[in-house]
Order: structure tokens, then sequence, then C-alpha cells
């Protein structure tokens, strides 16, 4: 009889945040996959709310992050608080002791004690990266940011980022072979997936209007949006702005209410403050803005999108993984109040097309964050650590000694040294138009001990070849100008060989325009975000095969 997996998450809070909110939707995917979750928060609210209605363990433990909002004084840093996290650390794996668990999560880089605990109890660790951290929210780590994401790195056996662009900002911090890209699975309630009557009221209403969520701080980009209703307001367009999150009484929100007067848009914006049901508002909005700066993710925009609203969101962070410019939303330079205002104006003018645009979001986002894409990826990666570190019989853990595991690692290291001294590095070309997928892919497959150049599409991929030649092409299929089908297309006809060595991505598995040729190549392809232990394993198997 097989045992489930249990793991215990560590929250940073008790309330109903966007990475709480995650956490639970996370919990329900793993829980269809009959993975069992037990919860410790540092105080109970809204989280342990939803935690009870599903019947999910918890307890509330005293723990405290170790980011803060302002830097600390170097005694305090490197003395004081970390003696106080090693004592709360082990007081929390007395409570998660009991449990039994196969694997500690924290759900954020902003609490370390997760990580600590895990040690002590000697059980795997997850550190699940959900912010930048710096750039997003203004944190400050204690022992600053570069060590603590080593320390991090050190004490986690994986390290989850939500999106490539986060991933991408901790490389040089986080080890490749540890990293995993898993976007968040976003949960929408059925009755607010019903949109007949949305669509008709946006038919008939006598104004266009939009929807900006999110809480009131200057990251945010609010200006943004309301400079933009002062440019459509001088065009002639009436456009209303509905702008929604808590921190009305906050001296960002009376700078947003000088900045409403003084453009002399007080009839079009709105600020309505924190309500409990934001979704209805975006249900019935003509188009949803997202004008943060560094939005680590976008729940707020795949919410969106999901019940079908066209999402303008910033070319910056997380959100050109989520919008793809043209198809399923439209992108804008943030602080470029003219180009937010071009985007909402081309929406406005073209009602067919923006009704179109917004079925395409809904398809797109019901399959790309569901709930049975989250947990099963997240499923596999358990059952890979747990399946190196553990062995389970009839309800019991055998654990591999430790001397004997650090004997196999340091043979499996000097290996890897004696391979990476001897070996001719092999020369790997990335085609994506996507800079962030393209950078990161580079980094993680120079990681592998491979020389790698980048192309921005097929046509630049064209031009490098023509100078050089590559053991594997790693190619996008959608991208402008030349597409991942037709590069493969002109190497097949002047470059066979090069077209043998190629390897392709999509973030579509059954897009209609590629359904064929993806079936003839299904053996060759990496489904987006990409698994880089998938991915490494079909590279190897190309390069196995001598070139012609």
């Amino acid at each position: 009889m097989s045992v489930p997996l249990r793991v215990c998450f560590v929250s940073h809070s008790g309330h109903d945040h966007g990475a709480e909110r995650s956490l639970v939707d996370l919990i329900d995917a793993l829980a269809s996959h009959g993975v069992e979750s037990r919860v410790v928060v540092p105080v109970e609210g809204r989280l342990t709310d939803a935690l009870q209605s599903r019947a999910i363990p918890y307890v509330v433990g005293h723990y405290w992050p170790w980011t803060r909002a302002t830097p600390l004084p170097w005694w305090d840093r490197f003395l004081k608080k970390p003696l106080i996290h090693l004592l709360r650390a082990v007081k929390l794996s007395r409570l998660i002791r009991r449990w039994r668990c196969d694997v500690i999560v924290s759900n954020t880089l902003t609490v370390c004690e997760g990580a600590l605990a895990a040690q002590i109890l000697r059980l795997p660790h997850f550190a699940y990266v959900r912010e930048f951290g710096d750039l997003d929210h203004g944190f400050h780590f204690e022992c600053g940011p570069r060590l603590s994401m080593r320390l991090l790195n050190l004490l986690s056996a994986r390290v989850v980022f939500n999106s490539v662009a986060v991933a991408r900002h901790h490389r040089r911090q986080v080890s490749p072979a540890k990293s995993r890209v898993i976007y968040n699975a976003v949960s929408i309630p059925a009755s607010r997936l019903a949109h007949d009557e949305v669509a008709e009221r946006r038919a008939h209403g006598a104004t266009f209007s939009s929807v900006l969520v999110g809480n009131l701080t200057p990251g945010k980009g609010h200006e943004d949006a309301i400079r933009a209703i002062a440019h459509l307001m001088s065009r002639g367009l009436r456009v209303s702005l509905k702008i929604v999150g808590e921190g009305l009484e906050g001296a960002y929100a009376r700078s947003l209410r000088e900045l409403i007067q003084s453009l002399g848009v007080s009839e079009f914006v709105r600020m309505v403050g924190k309500i409990p049901d934001p979704q209805m508002l975006v249900r019935q909005a003509d188009v949803a803005l997202m004008c943060s700066r560094n939005e680590a993710f976008g729940r707020v925009t795949v919410e969106a999108m999901k019940v079908g609203t066209p999402v303008i969101g910033t070319r910056s962070g997380g959100t050109p993984e989520v919008i793809r410019d043209g198809f399923n939303g439209f992108l804008y330079t943030p602080g470029d109040a003219r180009d937010l205002a071009d985007r909402i104006e081309q929406i406005a003018r073209d009602p067919d097309g923006a009704r179109q645009m917004g079925e395409r979001a809904r398809r797109f986002a019901t399959e790309m964050f569901s709930l049975e894409r989250c947990g099963g990826e997240f499923v596999d990666l358990l059952r890979e650590v747990n399946e190196v570190g553990t062995r389970r019989t009839r309800g019991f853990r055998v654990r591999m000694p430790a001397p004997r595991i650090l004997e196999e690692a340091g043979r499996a290291v000097q290996n890897a040294l004696r391979a990476w001294v001897t070996r001719r590095q092999t020369q790997v070309l990335v085609v994506d138009d996507d800079p962030f997928i393209a950078q990161w892919l580079a980094d993680s497959l120079t990681a592998e001990g491979h020389d790698v150049d980048v192309a921005g599409n097929g046509r630049t991929a064209l031009t490098q070849l023509e100078h050089s030649s590559y053991d594997l092409i790693v190619s996008d299929l959608r991208m402008p100008d030349l597409d991942g089908v037709a590069l493969y297309r002109v190497l097949e006809r002047e470059r066979p060989q090069a077209a043998r060595r190629m390897l392709f991505l999509t973030g579509n598995m059954e897009a209609a325009e590629y359904r064929d040729f993806l079936a003839e190549k299904r053996d060759r392809t990496v489904a987006k975000p990409v698994d880089l232990t998938e991915l490494n394993r079909l590279a190897r198997q190309i390069l196995a095969v001598p070139a012609n």
C-alpha cells in the first residue's frame, strides 16, 4: 500500500494577498493528486479561514520575516537576528515533527525558519519564490540580498520561481540545477466565469470603462493609468477608470488624488478602495490595466483573462510571460502614459477585436494557469526529490546515511569536474523572441557546460548560422518575422544537418497552427514553462547522435 506524500507549507502571513491565495490554489491542486498538506502560519486570518473550510491542519508558530522595510545595524543583522531565527526554527521544528511530513515548502523568500527547520528535521526543503524582493516590495534582507539568497539556495533541495523573470533576477545566487519555474495556478469560482450578462452590459455601457486592481503603493504605476485617461479625454474619448485596492489613507493615495485634480479627470477616475469582490468590477470593465513596474507574476492579470476581460500590462517583470502582445492582450512601456492611452484607444475603437482578444485570453489563461498543470508539475518535483533522498515502505521512511550521501556527492563532483575539463564545450544556439526566457535558458545551459549564443528570432538565427556551426539549436515556435517552424523548414532545405539538431519550445502544445508540426516533432518538443530536467534530457539525446 503506497503512502501519500505529505507537505508542510510555511506561510509568511495569515492574510489573503496574492501569495496566500496562490498557496491555497496549490494545496487544492496537490490534493487532486493525493498529496496531503499541512500549513504553519505566524497569525490567524483569512488564510486560516480558507484552510479550515478545506479541513487542512494548521498551527500558529511565532516567527517573523528576515526582510525589513529599512536596513538594520550590523550587530542586529549578523549577531542578534540570526540567533533569534535559529531559536524560532527549533520551536517550529517541534511543531512540524508530529506531522511526519516528507517535504517542507516555504511559500515565500521572506522567511527563513522553514529552511532551518527542514535542516533540523533532516527533510528536503523547497523555497517557492513569488517575489523579486527588492524591485517589487523594496525589501532589505537582514543579511543582505545576495548572502540571503545564497543561504536559501544552500538550504533548499529545489528553488521554485513563479515566473522566468523572477528566476532570472535571482539566477546568480541560485544553482540552475535546483531552479524550476512553475507558474501559479489561478482558480476562479464557476459563478464568476459566466459572462453573458457582462458582455451585454459592456455592449450598452455609455462610457468605455477600465479598472486597475492593486494596493495603493508607488510600484503599482497608478499614475500611468490616470495620465492615460487625461490623454484619452484630450482626444475626445470618454473612458472611466476605477482604482481598486487598499491604502486610501496613505501619502501615495493623497498624491494620486492631487494628480487627478490637476489633470482635471475627477469626473472619470474613481478611487474605490478595497472591496470584498474586485472580480465583479473586472468582469464589468471593458479593459483591465496592470501598470506595475515589476510584477513578479500577475495574478490579477490572469484573473481578468480568465473572465474574458482584455488586459493591458507593462512590458516589464513577469507580465510579458502572461500577456502575448497583440494576441491575448497588449503591452505598453512602463511610465509611458501615451503608449498606454494608445492601447486603450485601440481596444475602445474595435469592440469586435476586443471581444476576440478577451476570448483568446480566457482560453490561454484557462489552460496555462490551471490547477491540473500547476499541481502536476509540483507533484513531479516532489516525487523527484523524495525518491532521491528517501525510501518509503509501509509508512516508514528509511533515510540514506548522510556520510554516504556526502561521499557519493563528492565522487560525482570530481567526475563532473574531470569531464568538464576534458570535453569540448558543445555549441548551443537559443532562439527566442522573449529576452527574459532567452537569457534564462542561456544561463541554465551555460551552467550545464555548454557554450551558448542567443538569437531573438529565426531570421537572426539564420544570420548567425552563416558564420557559426552549432551542435544544438533550441528554438521557440511562435516568434515574429520568422517563427520556429519556418526556421526549421529553411534549415531542412539548406542545412539538413542543423535541422536534425533542433529542439523546440512552445507555450501551447495544442496550438492549431502548429498541430501537424508538433505531432511530427513531439519527441523533440518541450512545453513552457520549461522543465530544465526535460530540456537537458532531450539535449543530451540529440547531442549523443554523431553529426553526419
